[in-house]
């Protein structure tokens, strides 16, 4: 697979966009009758961020998040009998179908997925802010507003190739912002769903595709880092139709269309589901982000 099509598929993890949603107005209006106003923001830059795969000890086990509140079984038609993962920490309900078909993805570019991801976050094609809005307190806090952002700028790396904490960037201005209520308890903070446009413009990709239902769930740490687990579905159709416009071959278009179409397990039509479930793990270092 070329580069190119390699980095479409790291691309799915970053983006911005309107939050939009049924009821958004609504919430809205509810949060601000019952939320105080604060100027505190802090604000972060994703560093590292990688499709999570399932455990190397047991394929059963993998990060993510259970994104449609159910248990999923090989015999769940609801779930187009795919079986959910359970998390480390013993989660059931894991939804993360995509991490079955990475395995096939390391096999077409010679384990070279992981790597062109980190490139492309560490030579500035992907850089994604994310802040945490009208914070009174960082550990409990149920009334924050988390928001992503298109930056640039031309950073520098660490010692362990990730972004140097404490760097100024440029927010996009062009680029539209995702903005979605969310929550503190105990220094974890949560969101969701709400759908997340992911815009994809690295090489010769230049669209927009939605990841649907996203939650997001990281910890702040006290050195300003937010690190954790964003999982949303992807849908088959849009995304089988943009890799059609991509300069690969007939063979790798068919491999990945045809994948995804047998692992999706979320929004069951007429039986067939016609989103796969993603997990994305994830570390932002405190950045500051200016107009």
């Amino acid at each position: 697979m070329r580069p190119h099509a390699l980095i479409l598929i790291a691309s799915l993890a970053l983006g911005c966009g309107d939050d939009g949603g049924d009821g958004a107005a609504n919430e809205a209006a509810l949060r601000a009758a019952r939320c105080q106003p604060s100027n505190t923001t802090r604000s972060a830059v994703i560093a590292r961020f990688g499709f999570v795969r399932p455990a190397m000890n047991n394929a059963a086990v993998a990060e993510g998040l259970n994104l449609d509140n159910r248990v999923s079984t090989s015999g769940d038609s609801l779930g187009c009998r795919q079986a959910d993962f359970t998390s480390p920490t013993g989660e059931a309900g894991i939804d993360n179908q995509l991490a079955r078909l990475l395995p096939v993805v390391d096999a077409m570019t010679g384990g070279a997925f992981d790597g062109a991801i980190q490139g492309a976050v560490n030579n500035g094609q992907l850089l994604v802010g994310i802040s945490l809005e009208g914070i009174d307190d960082p550990q409990n806090d149920p009334c924050v507003t988390l928001a992503f952002t298109r930056v640039s700028g031309s950073p520098f790396v660490d010692s362990n190739m990730l972004l140097d904490k404490g760097q100024t960037y440029e927010l996009q201005r062009d680029r539209p912002v995702t903005r979605v209520s969310a929550a503190l308890r105990n220094g974890v903070v949560t969101a969701g769903p709400f759908l997340l446009p992911l815009p994809i413009t690295v090489l010769d990709a230049n669209f927009v595709l939605n990841l649907h239902q996203a939650q997001i769930r990281a910890t702040l740490r006290e050195d300003g880092s937010l690190e954790g687990v964003i999982g949303g579905g992807i849908s088959v159709s849009e995304f089988s139709d943009q890799v059609r416009t991509l300069t690969i071959s007939q063979t790798e278009m068919n491999t990945i269309t045809g994948a995804l179409r047998v692992f999706a397990d979320l929004a069951p039509e007429n039986g067939r589901c016609q989103q796969i479930s993603a997990g994305i793990r994830f570390l932002a270092r405190e950045a500051f982000l200016q107009p």
